[in-house]
Parts: C-alpha cells; structure tokens; sequence
C-alpha cells in the first residue's frame, strides 16, 4: 500500500495547536520570543533590556514571607531583580511556623500513639498505653519547625545578598505608592526608600508587586 504522505512541518504544528496544545519542531531555530513575566513588566515600565550598560536592575517588592513569597523572591533574582522582602512577623509565613510542619509532627505523634494504644496481632503483640510528656513533644515540635525554617526561609534569605529584608508591615498609600516601615519597624509617613516611587501590582498574585524608580 502506498506510504502517506508527509506533512508539511507548518500543517503539523497547527493541528497539534488546533488542539489547545503547544508544539514546537525540535529542530526548529531558536526564536527571541521573550515572553517572560520581567520581560512584560519591563515593557510596561518603559525599562531598558535587563543587562544593558548602565540600567539600575529592576526593583521588586514582595510583601510576606511564605511559601509563595520565597519563590517570588528568588524567581526575581534569578531574573536579575533586586528584592526588598518586607515580613510582618516571623520569616517563614504560615506553613513552617504554625500551619503544615507543627500539625503534621503532632498528627504523626498522636498516630504513634495510636499504634502503640491498639494492637492489630491477636494478643501476639500485646498493647501499651503510651506515656505521653506534653512538654518534651512541644519542645520537639519546636525545634524541628525552627529547623526547617533556618534551611529553607532564613538562611536562603541571609545567604542572597540580591535580597533585603525588611521587617515591619507594609501598605499601598493608593495604587502608586507602597508604605514600608523604616529599619526600626516604624510606619512612615512614606515610602521608606526614596527609590521605590513608582509601583505595578501584578495581576496574578496580589501580594508581589514590581518597582522601578
């Protein structure tokens, strides 16, 4: 039977995309398609390419110091951003310090004791009521959430010299300027930094805004 033939490397990829789906032949030349997020706000902002002689890199803010926060923060250096990170309360935002990591230690320990209390083997094992010191399970619980919060928020934090950190609360005077506290925690009557004037809050994630003097 005859051999179907070929098609043309534009009709493929526009079935694949018919599709909903991306497609790119893998020999296909590089484009400079920049289409990156620090490439559109540079767009908007009017700022030059990021690495040209000369440019001051690009000002961002991130207010909170989660999860989410963290990945905003290293994500803008990555991109070549300088960060200022303002926390209100303790680095590390609600998971580490008292969501996930403190109630899943205590799940686990009240799973342990569970086992211990309930013996599945017929009497072959028999079960012991477990001692359980409340005080010595905090002090564990504690430690390790402190841990965790050193390796993955406070020293990736001081170890990046792109980042500063403020402590303090932070709020938009209106829908141009961004209050930040000054070194002592104290809310200024504007912005602490005489650099940061002029702001653009990104749509998909309201706590993370772009800044550019």
């Amino acid at each position: 039977c005859p051999m179907p033939r070929a098609r043309p490397p534009d009709a493929l990829t526009a079935a694949v995309a018919g599709l909903g789906y991306k497609a790119m032949l893998a020999d296909a030349p590089p484009t400079d398609n920049r289409t990156g997020l620090f490439d559109k706000v540079r767009g908007w902002m009017g700022a030059a390419d990021k690495g040209s002689g000369g440019e001051r890199p690009l000002q961002v803010a991130v207010i909170g110091s989660g999860g989410a926060a963290m990945a905003a923060a290293l994500k803008a250096v990555e991109q070549g951003a300088q960060v200022t990170l303002i926390e209100r309360g303790t680095i590390g935002g609600t998971c580490v310090n008292v969501g996930c990591v403190p109630s899943k230690i205590m799940i686990r320990a009240a799973h342990i004791a569970h086992l211990r209390r309930e013996s599945p083997f017929d009497g072959g094992m028999a079960p012991t009521p477990p001692t359980i010191l409340r005080e010595r399970l905090l002090a564990q619980q504690q430690a390790r959430v402190d841990e965790l919060r050193h390796a993955k928020y406070e020293g990736i934090l001081d170890g990046n010299p792109a980042i500063t950190v403020v402590h303090g609360e932070a709020h938009f005077k209106d829908d141009q300027s961004l209050a930040l506290p000054d070194r002592h925690g104290c809310q200024p009557g504007r912005a602490a930094d005489s650099r940061l004037e002029r702001v653009t809050l990104l749509d998909f994630l309201s706590k993370f805004c772009l800044i550019t003097g």
